[in-house]
C-alpha cells in the first residue's frame, strides 16, 4: 500500500477551461487522457511521477471565474512530470502544491518555472504559510 500524496492543482487560461470541461464529465483517467503512458510502473512514473493514473471521479474539482482547483491524491510523489507535459501543450498557468505525511514532505510546482521545485520536510518552519494553508488538515493532525 502506497503513502498518499495529496495534491492541489491550481490552473488558468486555456489550459483551466480543457481540464474543468474534461474533469467535470467524470470519465476516464485524467492522465492518460493528456499524457498517455505503456501501462507499466516504469513507464506512468517516468511520464507522470507516480504510479498510478487517477481517475476523474476521484478528482474534487472547482471553479472560481477562469481559475479552476483540483485536488486528490497520487501515489508516493506529485505528479510534476505530468503538469510540466501538460504546461507544455496548452496555454495558461499550472501551480502544483503537494504534500505526503507518511514521508515528510511539503512543496509546490509553478509551470511558469517549470525546471524549479520548491519541497521542505513536512515540520521544517520555513514552509511558507500559504502552502501550510493548503493543507491545514494535515498539519491540524499532525
Amino acid at each position: 500500500m502506497p503513502n498518499w500524496c495529496m495534491n492541489k492543482v491550481t490552473l488558468s487560461g486555456e489550459i483551466a477551461k480543457e481540464i474543468y470541461e474534461y474533469v467535470s464529465l467524470g470519465n476516464g483517467e485524467f492522465f492518460s487522457k493528456y499524457v498517455p503512458a505503456e501501462d507499466s510502473i516504469e513507464d506512468h512514473c517516468n511520464k507522470w511521477n507516480t504510479k498510478w493514473d487517477v481517475s476523474c471521479e476521484d478528482i474534487d474539482i472547482s471553479k472560481d471565474g477562469d481559475i479552476v482547483t483540483l485536488q486528490f491524491l497520487t501515489a508516493w510523489s506529485p505528479p510534476i512530470s505530468f503538469f510540466d507535459s501538460l504546461a507544455n501543450m496548452y496555454d495558461g498557468n499550472i501551480m502544483l502544491e503537494y504534500a505526503e505525511a507518511g514521508i515528510g514532505f511539503i512543496g509546490m510546482w509553478d509551470s511558469t518555472s517549470p525546471l524549479e521545485s520548491l519541497e521542505w520536510e513536512i515540520d521544517d518552519p520555513s514552509v511558507p504559510c500559504s502552502l501550510k494553508e493548503s493543507f491545514l488538515k494535515l498539519y491540524e493532525t499532525n
